[in-house]
């Protein structure tokens, strides 16, 4: 995802009535979705006195697992404050990561103990304790945390101070207890995010406690036989009328009792992550498919968290003149299949039952919300995919040959207009009519080994070398400096064969030779843009877009990516 330098939060908090209150009445988010930030610097239009201190460090932040003894993927509670969209908020975490490792050399190591972080993706720095009498141990700060926009950012000791807090000039030390694996912070104090000068920005946790997850997730039964699912639900708090879609896949077992039905694809970062249904008697007496709270997904990278199917009854909230949707969590819920002689037709429930994908299982974070659920079976038959959409208007290249970047437009329909089940839907990049592959080491996660077919629905969430909007693809092609003939070509998947779209093809060997032309001509302007489109002052840690314009009236696009 992009990165997002700290510089920019502070204009955003500068400008934002918030800042002008105490730090208690910042805004204390309920049932919002989180979210991640796609924003970047404006430090230089920053007013002097917002500006972050420049500090230079030939130290860096410790990324590397320590060694010793790891206790990974622990479940993490804390109060803390973060910075959103434009504003600065406080929120009681449950359910986000965090590890600990007793080291070989005697110290003990936290991982990001600042939950908020992950919003502007900082990385997941390890900070060091040492051990003190019995079970308690001592981070000792400053401890460097990050280095962002060449600017190095730590870990401070901070108190109150009228609207905000500072850093603690007369204790820098914070003490916890490890203990049979749970690490409980015992000062009662902040543990905060500031610059060289120890201006605190916003971020910081208190309350922290680190314990061992021990729910699983369900099993899913080894079965070819899956079953393809559409399910709309309500979407818009505003109007109860407007449904939006989402793909799931399942699997019966009918050799249980009462049977089974296993769904997955239910969170988009762990797709292969299931729920468990029961078919049985609902409350009312009637056959019901039934749903229980609490089913452990996994681990949710994109969220920085545990993530956990909720169920819920849900409302129509209002706050500040803007409609949202809570929720009470219920122990279950269920759904009513309706049939036409011995055919189902469906299965739903009406407003308010609700199935919740959460941050953690204790306090409502949605990360999506699936409310009055109506789910049809939908045949996966074959069918030839509707051609996709790709000009050279939206090919850009790397003057130095490193990458190229294609925007591609791929609808989810056959050659006939109707929909297409998505998670059947695949598409295929060919250079000079060999296919592209696709490796997991540069796109992540993109499947197990390398791929020549990219799913409909996947997206870089590290790398930023896949990004989605709507129907269209933006998609980063490395290890071909030159060639002339750039393809794609839609592959859908239903049925017992594979179908394929028209290839569609653009000749890329003039533009090539233009974009890297450009560097024999001055450069008289350079702009700088995040990996989304949005305009920065300079490049920033992770992703750069360089926009260069020359002399002679050409403009070179590039990327660069900086630690």
């Amino acid at each position: 995802m992009k990165k997002l330098a700290l510089s920019l939060l502070a204009v955003l908090i500068a400008g934002n009535s918030m800042a002008q209150k105490t730090n208690l009445d910042l805004k204390t988010e309920r049932i919002q979705k989180r979210f991640r930030t796609e924003s970047s610097t404006l430090a230089a239009s920053l007013p002097a006195g917002m500006k972050p201190a420049k500090g230079t460090t030939n130290e860096k932040p410790l990324t590397e697992t320590p060694a010793g003894r790891l206790v990974d993927n622990m479940y993490v509670t804390s109060n803390a404050y973060g910075l959103g969209i434009g504003q600065a908020y406080q929120q009681n975490v449950d359910g986000a990561l965090g590890a600990v490792v007793e080291g070989s050399d005697g110290f003990v190591y936290i991982q990001q103990p600042l939950s908020q972080a992950y919003v502007l993706a900082l990385g997941k720095p390890w900070m060091k304790a040492q051990r003190l009498a019995g079970d308690t141990i001592l981070i000792q700060t400053p401890q460097l945390y990050t280095i962002d926009a060449g600017d190095p950012y730590y870990l401070y000791r901070m108190k109150p101070n009228g609207t905000k807090f500072v850093k603690d000039t007369e204790n820098t030390t914070v003490k916890f207890i490890w203990r049979n694996d749970t690490l409980k912070q015992i000062d009662d104090c902040l543990l905060g995010l500031g610059d060289a000068d120890g201006k605190w920005f916003y971020i910081g946790d208190y309350n922290i406690c680190y314990t061992v997850n021990n729910d699983r997730p369900v099993k899913i039964p080894a079965d070819d036989d899956i079953d393809y699912f559409k399910m709309t639900h309500l979407a818009n708090p505003n109007d109860l009328s407007k449904r939006k879609t989402k793909w799931l896949s399942g699997i019966g077992d009918e050799s249980s009792y009462p049977p089974e039905l296993y769904v997955t694809n239910i969170n988009n970062e762990i797709p292969k992550a299931g729920i468990k249904a029961e078919f049985g008697i609902g409350s009312g007496g009637a056959p019901a498919l039934i749903i229980k709270t609490d089913q452990y997904l996994g681990v949710d990278e994109l969220y920085n968290c545990h993530a956990y199917i909720l169920a819920a009854e849900a409302r129509v909230d209002e706050q500040a003149g803007k409609k949202y949707f809570n929720f009470t969590e219920k122990s279950e819920i269920e759904l009513i299949p309706h049939t036409t002689g011995d055919d189902l037709d469906s299965i739903s429930a009406d407003f308010p039952v609700a199935l919740v994908s959460n941050v953690g299982k204790n306090v409502f974070y949605t990360i999506d919300d699936f409310i009055a659920p109506n789910i049809l079976e939908f045949d996966d038959d074959p069918a030839v995919p509707a051609t996709p959409v790709m000009e050279l208007k939206d090919f850009r290249a790397d003057k130095n040959g490193k990458w190229q970047r294609v925007k591609i437009t791929i609808p989810p329909t056959n050659d006939s207009g109707d929909p297409l089940n998505e998670l059947l839907l695949y598409y295929r990049l060919y250079i000079d009519d060999q296919p592209y592959t696709f490796s997991p080491e540069t796109y992540w996660n993109i499947a197990n080994a390398d791929t020549q077919e990219v799913p409909y629905l996947y997206q870089d969430i590290r790398g930023a070398n896949i990004s989605l909007n709507g129907k269209t693809r933006t998609v980063y092609i490395y290890g071909h400096p030159n060639y002339s003939k750039l393809g794609v070509r839609s592959v859908y998947k239903g049925g017992d064969g594979t179908s394929y779209s028209q290839m569609v093809s653009i000749d890329v060997a003039e533009k090539l030779g233009i974009d890297r032309a450009a560097s024999s001509s001055p450069v008289v302007s350079t702009r700088y843009y995040d990996p989304s489109g949005r305009e920065i002052a300079r490049p920033i840690r992770g992703l750069t877009i360089i926009r260069e314009q020359h002399a002679d009236g050409t403009i070179n696009i590039r990327k660069i990516s900086t630690e």
